[in-house]
């Protein structure tokens, strides 16, 4: 999609799937393109918004009003940004040293590191990375890690309103 600037309408759109590269955000020039499980998305000063089928554009969410805003995952891989911002949030709420004196680029490139020790991107590796990073960070720290496989809507809902 091409979206005037000026005055948000669609110049040009395409209604298809994206590859699974394209599934997260592509940063090109000034444009941003994101996408929500595979339908795009207009990313706009903080502000997100859906793109019907034929090309209107319809509120979606405020980002400047959650209470976490999760760094953009660029080129890393998925898992790594998210635990990437998992560290990042406690290291700004209460566990300074998860984060001192690094930028998110080196909170992931860490835990990439780390991971990819563990056997690489895969989601039963996610508990030992985590905990290896916590207790590189600072050995004081404790922290358990587990892998909730299958969850339910509620266990999402429970985990969420407890966490970032």
């Amino acid at each position: 999609m091409i979206v005037d600037i000026e005055d948000g309408s669609v110049v040009e759109f395409s209604n298809a799937i994206p590859p699974y590269e394209l599934i997260t955000e592509i940063e090109t020039g000034n444009a941003i393109y994101i996408y929500d499980n595979c339908f795009p998305k207009i990313d706009c000063e903080g502000k997100i918004y859906n793109v019907a089928s034929d090309g209107s554009i319809m509120f979606y969410k405020d980002l400047t009003k959650l209470n976490y805003t999760p760094n953009r995952q660029g080129d890393s891989n998925c898992i790594v940004c998210a635990i990437g911002n998992l560290m990042w949030h406690y290291g700004n709420n209460g566990y300074p040293s998860l984060i001192s004196g690094m930028e998110f680029s080196d909170v992931k490139t860490k835990i990439d590191e780390i991971i990819m020790n563990e056997g690489g991107y895969a989601n039963n590796n996610i508990p030992e990375t985590i905990s290896k990073y916590v207790k590189g960070r600072n050995s004081g720290y404790s922290v358990s890690v587990t892998n909730k496989w299958y969850p339910s809507y509620k266990d999402v809902k429970k985990e969420v309103a407890k966490r970032p």
